[in-house]
């Protein structure tokens, strides 16, 4: 009977050895995660006046445990903010008050009646490896992720807002609809977290970290919008398009997280 014992034993611990990956036998982590950062730049999609505020994207996602210090991470994140071009656009206007219509270049001032700024939500998704530090087993401890993510966004707005002055006079409105009223637009970004994971009672994940984002075409937006102030001749959907990129871009810079899941097997 003894002899019996200490073969079970022992092939119980090659047994346990031999599961390097994982907590406990577990690989799988189902959960959700917050990101948020302070809004320096425009304003935040509930807001009358440009003022501090904060950027927050949610974040549903899912991780596997593919080696002794890696997890494969898939995600979907959903986000909200606001955007107003200060200077305001810049349109080819034809008045048809004229018998013969004469085309204006004018500065128009997004000024809809409940004063929020053009609205814009964006659905993304992610890809990308968690690679925990040396000293670590997967899924806990000190990590780096690496991820890509597609912004697939959308810009909504009342076309028959615009005014030729920054005061909301009737006579200033222009009667025509300016643009569609809704625009659709996409974009690729990298991104870098460093954060750190524990697990409580053998089954909850905490997870909190900073993560960096950038994206080349947010960049370049970025510096032809509001460093050379490129876009005077632009049509008024790559107008929206720049400033769009322009405001994810200062966004998704700099955010903190806070994440809590579950091991699910």
């Amino acid at each position: 009977m003894k002899k019996v014992l200490i073969f079970t034993l022992f092939f119980q611990g090659l047994f346990l050895n031999a599961q390097v990956a994982g907590y406990m036998g577990k690989r799988m982590t189902i959960g959700y995660s917050n990101y948020f950062s302070p809004s320096f730049y425009g304003r935040s999609a509930n807001s009358t006046v440009r003022s501090l505020g904060m950027n927050t994207v949610n974040c549903f996602n899912v991780e596997y445990t593919i080696g002794k210090r890696t997890n494969f991470c898939v995600g979907g994140q959903f986000g909200k903010t606001g955007f107003v071009k200060e200077g305001g656009f810049n349109y080819k206007y034809y008045d048809s008050t004229y018998s013969d219509p004469v085309q204006t270049d004018v500065t128009l001032h997004y000024l809809p009646k409940n004063g929020l700024p053009m609205q814009m939500r964006s659905l993304n998704f992610s890809v990308g490896f968690k690679f925990f530090r040396s000293g670590y087993i997967a899924p806990v401890g000190a990590y780096t992720k690496v991820e890509l993510l597609l912004f697939m966004n959308r810009v909504t707005y009342d076309p028959l807002a615009f005014y030729a002055n920054t005061a909301r006079y009737e006579e200033e409105r222009i009667k025509t609809r300016i643009g569609t009223g809704t625009y659709n637009f996409k974009s690729l970004a990298i991104a870098a977290t460093f954060g750190r994971q524990r697990i409580l009672f053998d089954r909850l994940v905490l997870d909190a970290g900073i993560r960096l984002a950038v994206s080349p075409n947010m960049v370049l937006n970025f510096i032809s919008t509001e460093v050379f102030g490129d876009g005077y001749n632009s049509t008024m959907e790559e107008q929206i398009r720049l400033n769009s990129n322009t405001r994810l871009f200062t966004a998704q810079l700099f955010n903190f997280h806070l994440g809590i899941g579950f091991l699910a097997f």
